[in-house]
């Protein structure tokens, strides 16, 4: 009678479906819910990052990882809105918010990529296979990128705050006089 009514279900949301999206038969099926495709994101990408540079990856609540280095932060989020979605950021610890729902002065993986000349791809986000396949990039992309500061061998952060900075008053988004919850960044709006 269960699988019966299972049967029924997976053909009712299949119907509204894609055909790429359509791939009940992975190994998600039972898992096939964004926090637990986001801890299996991290736990395939980035935990042998972690292990690569020899720092640890500890998960400070649900949805949020960090690996931190002596001067340095990074955090892997899972995105909280509407869409399946990730985000990689790092800081420098002095400025790292204490509260992990924070984003305070952390910078994204993608900006950082921007800055040394590189823009990351674009994935199907709403599959399990585009949205691991984004894990796999960005993990790539943070060993490249961040790696070297969590193990102090890059100091030009400053470099990437101006750039930050200046994309955002080249784009005109400073915004003034606003008072926004504490995870909301003007950069963001």
């Amino acid at each position: 009678m269960f699988s019966e009514l299972t049967s029924q279900i997976k053909r009712f949301v299949a119907s509204y479906m894609k055909p790429d999206e359509r791939n009940f038969d992975s190994k998600f099926t039972r898992l096939d819910t964004s926090a637990n495709i986001f801890d299996e994101g991290v736990t395939q990408f980035f935990e042998p990052l972690a292990k690569r540079i020899k720092l640890p990856l500890q998960k400070l609540k649900d949805g949020i990882y960090e690996i931190a280095g002596e001067t340095f932060t990074m955090r892997i989020r899972r995105g909280i809105g509407h869409s399946r979605d990730f985000l990689v950021t790092l800081s420098e610890k002095s400025s790292t918010p204490l509260s992990p729902d924070e984003l305070g002065r952390e910078v994204g993986l993608g900006v950082i990529a921007e800055f040394n000349g590189q823009k990351l791809g674009t994935h199907k986000l709403h599959t399990t296979e585009g949205y691991l396949a984004a894990f796999a990039e960005a993990a790539k992309a943070a060993e490249r990128y961040c790696a070297p500061y969590l193990l102090d061998l890059r100091s030009n952060f400053g470099e990437i705050r101006r750039f930050v900075e200046q994309k955002i008053e080249d784009a005109g988004l400073r915004t003034k006089k606003h008072r926004f919850p504490p995870n909301v960044r003007e950069e963001g709006l």
